[in-house]
């Protein structure tokens, strides 16, 4: 393992990662969006938050599923991991990753390591019985609860019964492997067709449903929003997008709450 990767460096890797998906995202007529904390950051900060560490796009399903099958064996230097396409992958969302890196996340532990990367979302379409779509995040949730112990080597709990069961648990759901988690959680996913749908949203992420529906009349429609001095797309909804998602979000949260999202450690390979 080489040199740790600053704070700088990660940013630069993380822009270098995010202007080479949009440019091949152009040649190939697909479709995107700068999304949640990525967005958030270009309209109130004009890129990065300031204590925030990941980039975010999102896509609608059409163009995800293209995008993952186009870039199945590589984006360039650049690596594209997914449940559809990688053996052993874990996540519910794709990655784009730099494989001159490496990165660990604290919370799974050297049996999965990656690159530094940009997380890209699926938007599928919702059902509109809002009873029926909390019944489906519930049960994503729990798979996406389940999906990290299928391969996590961290077996220390927050407490002594915890850490037992995850100790015992962890051989069985190694065994199981996280592919069949993956397959519950996409078919509930599509569950509604998306060219019919009126509204959309990430279902294959744990977050919160209340906040995640968007109509495709207000998100589908696309902008040009600038990200550390570069132009992307963006939803020309991004008001009411990150209003759903963050209510005043041009009000930065208390400094206690500016802490990063993630835990993690990344060095040069």
């Amino acid at each position: 393992m080489g040199a740790q990767i600053t704070s700088l460096e990660l940013r630069r890797i993380q822009l270098d990662l995010l202007i080479a998906f949009d440019k091949f995202c152009a040649a190939n007529d697909l479709h995107y969006s700068l999304d949640y904390g990525t967005l958030l950051g270009a309209v109130r900060h004009q890129g990065f938050i300031p204590w925030d560490d990941d980039i975010d796009i999102s896509m609608p399903r059409p163009d995800y599923d293209r995008f993952l099958s186009l870039t199945k064996n590589g984006l360039g230097i650049y690596e594209v991991r997914s449940g559809e396409y990688t053996p052993g992958y874990f996540y519910p969302i794709a990655k784009m990753i730099d494989p001159r890196t490496i990165l660990v996340e604290h919370t799974i532990g050297d049996a999965h390591i990656m690159g530094v990367y940009l997380d890209i979302f699926p938007l599928d379409g919702l059902i509109e019985d809002s009873s029926k779509w909390e019944q489906i995040y519930q049960s994503v949730h729990r798979y996406y609860r389940i999906l990290p112990h299928t391969v996590s080597s961290v077996t220390k709990g927050s407490s002594g019964l915890h850490t037992v069961a995850k100790t015992l648990l962890y051989p069985i759901l190694h065994s199981i492997g996280p592919h069949r988690y993956l397959h519950k959680i996409n078919s509930l996913a599509k569950l509604a067709p998306y060219e019919t749908a009126h509204s959309i949203g990430s279902v294959c992420w744990d977050w919160n449903f209340h906040r995640e529906p968007i109509s495709k009349e207000i998100f589908l429609p696309r902008t040009t929003l600038l990200f550390e001095g570069h132009p992307f797309q963006a939803t020309a909804g991004y008001h009411i997008r990150l209003t759903n998602l963050y209510g005043d979000y041009r009000t930065p949260p208390p400094v206690e709450s500016q802490q990063p999202s993630h835990s993690f450690t990344a060095s040069w390979r």
